[in-house]
């Protein structure tokens, strides 16, 4: 480990028992509340992958997972976003 200390790095964080777990998908959708979920408004960009017809004002179309850095929409399986502009 003496080449990391001449680069300013540390070693790694502790691993086995004293590991902080990553989060599991089911882990992520019990932390959501229904604060999260968004829903299309009347601006056509989110669409059905089955028919490509755009999905109505107010229906749900993912929801939001706050990640370290920022806040990621991720859309729910049979939805797509397709901006038109």
């Amino acid at each position: 480990m003496k080449h990391l200390k001449t680069n300013n790095l540390t070693k790694p964080p502790f691993q086995g028992e004293f590991a902080i777990p990553q989060l599991t998908n089911k882990d992520i959708i019990m932390k959501l509340s229904s604060l999260d979920i968004i829903c299309a408004t009347e601006v056509q960009e989110f669409f059905y992958e089955e028919t490509d017809e755009a999905v109505s004002s107010g229906e749900p179309v993912g929801f939001d997972v706050e990640t370290k850095d920022e806040v990621q929409l991720v859309l729910f399986s049979n939805i797509y976003w397709n901006p038109q502009y």
